[in-house]
């Protein structure tokens, strides 16, 4: 199928305007750095002088911004402007980073964003419903819709074997899977 990019929607009230894009980590060092640990760690959106918005999993509370970024083999280090110390830092660790989903381009074909699938219908071929989508994980051999069926949960292969048809703006996404 196709690639769904690494943005999430994560407990904002409808309608969604602010997508988590990440969460802050530990503080790195003793003059202010902190781990960011992006959804998406491809992003172009972090470099210096951009301003993020920061808050708790339910949505921004507060703007920041980078003063500086840089990369080790984990990922982003980041540096906030106005935070000078680890205790500084450290008040960020657990808090998310959103982006307003205007912001973002648009996906590609056969791309699709995390959040625009959480809650679409999933049905089989023979027009069976099995729920809607709960997440979409990745461990690194494919993305994985996760259905919130009557039975429980649902694990299902996002790739062209099994996903027939996905119209995010219908709210379906047709699988072919055998589920009894």
């Amino acid at each position: 199928m196709g690639a769904v990019r690494q943005s999430r929607s994560r407990g904002v009230p409808e309608p969604v305007s602010w997508i988590c894009c990440g969460r802050f980590g530990r503080p790195q060092g003793v003059r202010g750095e902190v781990r960011l640990w992006p959804e998406n760690r491809e992003t172009s959106l972090l470099r210096a002088g951009r301003v993020l918005h920061v808050g708790p999993e339910t949505g921004p509370d507060e703007q920041v911004t980078l003063q500086s970024v840089r990369a080790d083999a984990q990922g982003p280090v980041v540096r906030i402007a106005g935070i000078e110390d680890r205790d500084a830092a450290a008040a960020l660790t657990g808090r998310w980073w959103f982006e307003d989903r205007s912001s973002f381009e648009p996906a590609g074909k056969d791309e699709y964003y995390v959040a625009d699938l959480i809650g679409v219908s999933v049905r089989t071929v023979d027009g069976r419903a099995l729920g809607p989508v709960r997440d979409v994980w990745n461990f690194g051999g494919g993305d994985i819709l996760v259905v919130e069926g009557d039975r429980g949960e649902i694990l299902i292969p996002f790739a062209g074997d099994h996903v027939v048809e996905v119209d995010v703006k219908a709210g379906i996404v047709v699988v072919r899977i055998d589920v009894d």
